[in-house]
């Protein structure tokens, strides 16, 4: 079966529609004489037989109904083109785009350099008799290609009508309940989980690695297709730069779901416009995707301060 783009995907899906709109006018003109042989075919009183129709109108039926099933079944069904391209000889580097971040390497922040990944020298030294850690493994958030051709980190095209349960059901989390920790790499510039709308459904949706999911830190997505990845917090000007990443510690004192004393701690009130502000902290925070509930705050957890709404 051919590989459909985004846009080809979409136009088979228009012309579906339009087909099926015009089998939903043809059957109303066909009505009487539809339900006239249904009758018959199920052994019930038919009443007066209706006046024949043209032909013309019951090939057309025929074919309105292939092409609207045909049509919905293909732009379902088809693959999506493989992305990126493979690199044509061993070694060769797929380019990435200049104004991404880049990849992120565990124990550093994000506003710190990565540090080039470890390779053997051409020109060897001694080596230290103690034992040395080995090298904490990258993780990249430049995907290898689409969910349904490769391993994550990979990109997924959400299909109309698919929720954040849907992709997590749909790839290699296989949870419904694990959405969470996908929709955490695909905010809003604010910070809050991003609804599947169109621009995700065009950019695709960022799916990390399941058994690490935990260690990527949460990234903005914006509308041209870039992201961001969201450090921590930092004072500036007697205010914190939101949105940030804020772990707790035991001089907060927090304890349990009261997120009440973070919302005065980065936003200096506890209201705004009748929004309590605690809430909109843990809307940003979901632990359980089925529950909807956020983490309990306990020293050493990282949970994201969206901007202030």
């Amino acid at each position: 079966m051919p590989a459909l783009t985004s846009e080809t995907r979409l136009i088979v899906l228009i012309i579906a529609g339009i087909a099926g709109l015009l089998l939903t006018l043809v059957t109303f003109a066909l009505e009487p004489n539809l339900r006239y042989w249904v009758r018959r075919l199920i052994l019930r009183p038919v009443g007066r037989t209706p006046a024949k129709k043209p032909p013309i109108l019951w090939a057309l039926f025929c074919l309105l109904a292939i092409l609207t099933i045909g049509a919905s079944a293909f732009a379902a069904s088809a693959p999506a083109p493989s992305w990126p391209p493979t690199p044509s000889a061993p070694g060769a580097a797929v380019a990435t785009q200049p104004d991404r971040e880049p990849p992120f390497t565990e124990g550093t922040s994000p506003s710190e350099p990565t540090p080039s990944p470890v390779g053997p020298s051409p020109h060897p030294t001694a080596q230290p008799s103690s034992p040395q850690p080995n090298p904490t493994p990258t993780l990249s958030y430049i995907p290898v290609g689409f969910c349904d051709q490769s391993n994550p980190p990979c990109l997924y095209l959400p299909a109309p009508g698919e929720s954040w349960q849907t992709v997590a059901r749909n790839t290699a989390f296989n949870d419904a309940c694990r959405w969470p920790e996908i929709a955490n790499l695909n905010r809003h510039t604010d910070g809050s989980y991003r609804t599947i709308g169109s621009f995700l459904a065009r950019a695709g949706i960022f799916v990390p690695i399941p058994d690490r999911s935990a260690e990527y830190v949460p990234m903005q997505r914006y509308n041209d297709g870039t992201q961001r990845l969201i450090p921590t917090c930092q004072l500036s000007n007697g205010a914190y730069d939101l949105p940030c990443t804020y772990t707790i510690t035991e001089d907060d004192g927090a304890s349990a779901l009261n997120y009440l004393p973070l919302a005065f701690k980065f936003y200096r009130a506890y209201e705004k416009e009748r929004m309590n502000l605690d809430i909109w902290i843990e809307e940003a925070n979901i632990a359980d995707g089925c529950r909807s509930s956020p983490p309990r705050l306990l020293p050493g957890i990282t949970i994201l301060i969206p901007t202030l709404p």
